[in-house]
């Protein structure tokens, strides 16, 4: 099998969730939890997965949801994902917190990082998640930092929100957090109003170099604003990002459905038919994404074997394959 220096898992655990965000790509909120034995077969074929890579670093996993926390046997799976020893761990969580106890809990199990989203002004940030969200993430993210859990924040950028970047990352520098990760929305279809265009990407592009120029102005500021994200580079510089997933990602749904993705909900095999390793090295999709084929309207460009043609799941949601090059792209249009 092949290897890659870091593998991770997107485990999505729970459709259950408290909130329903403008924006996300859920069709249902119904306390469909995994169930803890489900949850156990899962976590061991995750397990004989990474030993048939042979490799000796631990691989990571992404617990969320739905809402992650809202799953009753939440906390028992982190317990034996830390007993394998094989894994670090973080949590994406829209900020709900589920008792006086919950940091408590997570400071024994110490995750790599927790995640919470930020989608810019208070206004905005409830037009999209929900009225007394602001405050809540606001609230959570000062608990975070009291009781010394690493948290990041990260902020989707659609048609609403990318003039807004700055604010989610004024509040994240504010509040403590380790990061700011962004990307943009990945819309239901081309006709989706909360699509980005191809000038707007080009901007919000920008913002995020703004805010990374201003951190690199002032010494005492610890907050990264991370720009290794698809076609970012354009703006920011660096080294272009190249999409991951089926290659060194794999998204696993509450029902077992495995995905490259979750924005890109394309169904390469089911863990409860098969397992992790089987369905990595024998679904016709994921060797093709592993091929990474140069897109024809990409063979052109100097950053083609490095960029490989950009955010794969927004071509897939605006063209019907994640086979062509990035609709927002500007080179070479």
């Amino acid at each position: 099998m092949s290897s890659f220096a870091k593998f991770t898992f997107q485990w999505h655990i729970t459709d259950a969730c408290n909130l329903k965000c403008l924006h996300c790509y859920q069709e249902s909120h119904e306390r469909n939890h995994t169930p803890f034995h489900d949850l156990m077969k899962i976590l061991d074929s995750i397990e004989n997965f990474t030993q048939r890579l042979r490799r000796t670093e631990r691989f990571h996993i992404n617990l969320t949801g739905g809402e992650p926390f809202l799953h009753p046997d939440f906390f028992n799976l982190l317990n034996e994902i830390v007993k394998r020893k094989r894994f670090t761990f973080g949590i994406l969580t829209n900020g709900f917190i589920t008792g006086p106890d919950h940091f408590e809990k997570l400071k024994r199990l110490s995750p790599s990082s927790v995640q919470v989203s930020v989608e810019g002004s208070k206004r905005t940030h409830e037009l999209i998640r929900g009225k007394g969200t602001y405050g809540k993430v606001k609230e959570s993210m000062k608990l975070y930092r009291r009781n010394n859990i690493p948290f990041m924040v990260s902020f989707t950028a659609n048609s609403k929100n990318y003039m807004e970047f700055s604010h989610a990352a004024g509040l994240a520098k504010r509040s403590g957090a380790f990061k700011v990760w962004t990307d943009r929305y990945i819309p239901s279809g081309k006709d989706d109003p909360l699509c980005l265009s191809m000038e707007e990407a080009g901007e919000y592009f920008r913002f995020i170099c703004k805010e990374k120029r201003k951190r690199g102005l002032n010494p005492f500021q610890k907050t990264e604003i991370a720009s290794h994200r698809a076609l970012q580079f354009i703006e920011c510089g660096g080294a272009p990002y190249s999409c991951s997933a089926g290659n060194n990602l794999l998204c696993i749904m509450p029902n077992g459905d495995v995905y490259p993705c979750r924005r890109m909900p394309l169904l390469s095999g089911n863990v409860h038919d098969q397992g992790i390793a089987e369905i990595y090295e024998k679904s016709t999709l994921l060797q093709k994404l592993r091929k990474r084929e140069i897109p024809a309207m990409c063979r052109s460009c100097y950053y083609r074997d490095s960029c490989n043609g950009g955010l794969k799941c927004l071509s897939f949601s605006m063209t019907g394959t994640p086979f062509l090059g990035d609709p927002h792209c500007p080179i070479g249009k």
